[in-house]
């Protein structure tokens, strides 16, 4: 019997607009520079690992936002969970 590894990948969100080092508001979206980092992350996902099964997200703007480009480049769904 293949034996199957699981392979789980951490990531935190993309980039937001900070003032003196803090958030700009409390659930800030990505800005310009998160939207491109996203953008680089999912084609690098793409080259290492095209077999992702599942994508899950935390329920902040910023997370939902930063998943949804990388889903949008590996032509996959994804799942929020509130619970984080």
């Amino acid at each position: 019997m293949e034996e199957k590894i699981t392979t789980v990948y951490f990531l935190r969100h993309a980039a937001i607009t900070l003032k003196n080092g803090e958030a700009v508001e409390e659930d800030p979206s990505i800005n310009k520079k998160g939207i491109t980092q996203a953008k680089t992350l999912a084609k690098q996902f793409k080259k290492i690992d095209p077999q992702i099964d599942v994508i899950i997200t935390s329920s902040m703007k910023r997370s939902i936002e930063t998943v949804k480009i990388i889903c949008k480049e590996l032509e996959k769904n994804y799942k929020i969970i509130s619970e984080f």
